[in-house]
């Protein structure tokens, strides 16, 4: 008959042997043992598995509690120098007002590195809420915007200052916020002007914050040759005593502000050259005491506004190499201070105005590269010009006699590669004394130069 055998040994010949019930008992005490070795240790890595969440998440808990204690929203302590959760809490709810919670709540702006700064890494520590320790805040928010670390010189891996002996490197030490390179306070230690002497920058790179529109004695920012980007803020229109905005060669876009020319209505001096500016050139100008306008080198466009007569105190205007239109308009000849007017490279067009004799004061004229058409004024030898660029144009007729009348001023005199025909005014041009460059080449003038006077100026004649 068929029967089953449940618990079997194997001999050597594969012949299953039934196994006695002393070999049954032992067999089961080895599985137990087993079952039970196993248990033990799935038991110890389960315990300890829940052990590591429980302190992970307890510590979180206490980390939570720490950062809330700071503003309630998120702001976290990260000690370094003699920090106190306290403190920072103290100076992050009393910068509210300054900068904002959200953006002090944001680790990576530059508000809450400067927080840190101020609150625990300045080893001045200041009391808080002093306004010797916001005017620090205030600097420290304009240094990390504009990326201090990688400044060229002065900045917190710069300790020595490049070898300095006045200014000092910003965040460091105890020294004053005044004595930082491009800080300049008047007597009472407020800051006037964030000045960087350097002519090619100091690789400033980012964006200009909100903060500093609140240093409120500020009269001149000057930070051309960097790497500033976005539009020109419309915020710097709060500072009511700046007198003078220089940001030429950065990488500003967008327009002018009218916030900016309406607000600061003490801007004397603006200088925004070498950018990727665009637009029209805001009618807000003229209500501004001007007396020097660059924005040379950038992309505005439309016609040449008529208000620029209106600037009465304009000494210096620069707009070459952008994309106006049309004429020179009569209205432009009312800005009768104007020394200086260089229009290089920017497509207008029309005839010099006799009235160009109404401007006494001037001395440079450059409009080159332009479609200037027609006759030279009489009026314009009337002034006592300096330099006078008129080549690369479509200017016709003679070269006048009545050059002479620039006898006692005139330096240079370029009006090559124009339509100009005739004798060339010998005695007239030898009578200019003070002539050091005379350029006529590519135009349709007769006639010579005396060797005399080619040998007395050099190679400057042609």
């Amino acid at each position: 008959e068929a029967f089953v055998v449940e618990d079997t040994n194997v001999d050597a010949t594969g012949v299953a042997v039934v196994m006695s019930e002393e070999e049954e008992e032992r067999t089961e005490k080895k599985r137990l043992q087993t079952y039970y070795f196993i248990g033990f240790w799935v038991f110890l890595v389960a315990a300890v598995a829940i052990v590591v969440i429980v302190v992970l998440t307890v510590g979180k808990k206490v980390d939570d509690q720490e950062t809330n204690q700071i503003t309630g929203a998120g702001i976290s302590p990260a000690p370094s120098f003699s920090p106190t959760i306290e403190r920072m809490q103290q100076w992050a709810e009393f910068l509210t007002t300054y900068s904002g919670e959200v953006t002090l709540n944001n680790r990576t702006s530059p508000q809450y590195l400067a927080l840190r700064f101020i609150s625990e890494n300045d080893e001045l520590q200041t009391e808080v809420g002093s306004s010797r320790g916001l005017q620090r805040y205030l600097l420290a928010c304009f240094y990390f915007a504009t990326n201090g670390d990688d400044w060229l010189e002065c900045g917190q891996k710069d300790p020595s200052c490049s070898g300095r002996d006045v200014e000092k490197p910003w965040l460091l030490e105890k020294e004053h916020e005044c004595d930082w390179l491009g800080v300049v306070c008047d007597v009472s230690k407020a800051v006037t002007a964030l000045f960087f002497p350097r002519g090619l920058g100091n690789g400033l790179k980012g964006y200009l914050p909100p903060e500093v529109a609140k240093l409120t004695e500020l009269q001149s920012i000057v930070l051309h040759g960097n790497s500033l980007t976005g539009t020109i803020p419309t915020f710097l229109g709060n500072l009511k005593k700046l007198e003078k905005l220089v940001i030429s060669r950065n990488l500003f876009e967008g327009g002018i502000p009218d916030e900016l020319l309406t607000g600061s209505k003490l801007l004397g001096t603006i200088f925004a050259d070498n950018n990727r500016l665009n637009g029209t050139l805001p009618e807000s100008l003229k209500f501004l005491p001007l007396k020097a306008i660059r924005c040379h080198n950038n992309s505005f466009t439309g016609q040449l506004p008529t208000f620029l007569g209106e600037l009465t105190d304009l000494r210096e205007l620069k707009l070459s190499q952008n994309h106006f239109t049309g004429t020179i308009p009569e209205e432009f000849y009312n800005a009768t201070s104007l020394e200086k007017i260089i229009i290089q490279g920017t497509n207008i067009s029309g005839t010099l105005s006799a009235k160009i004799g109404h401007l006494r004061q001037l001395e440079k004229l450059d409009v080159s590269y332009n479609e200037i058409t027609g006759p030279l004024p009489k009026e314009l030898f009337d002034i006592p010009l300096l330099n006078i660029q008129l080549q690369d144009n479509r200017i016709t007729g003679a070269l006048p006699s009545f050059i002479s009348n620039l006898n006692n001023t005139i330096r240079l005199i370029n009006l090559s590669n124009n339509r100009l025909l005739g004798p060339i005014p010998t005695g007239s041009i030898e009578a200019l004394s003070s002539l050091h460059e005379l350029i006529l080449h590519s135009n349709n003038l007769t006639g010579n130069i005396s060797q005399a006077i080619c040998k007395t100026k050099g190679n400057f004649f042609f």
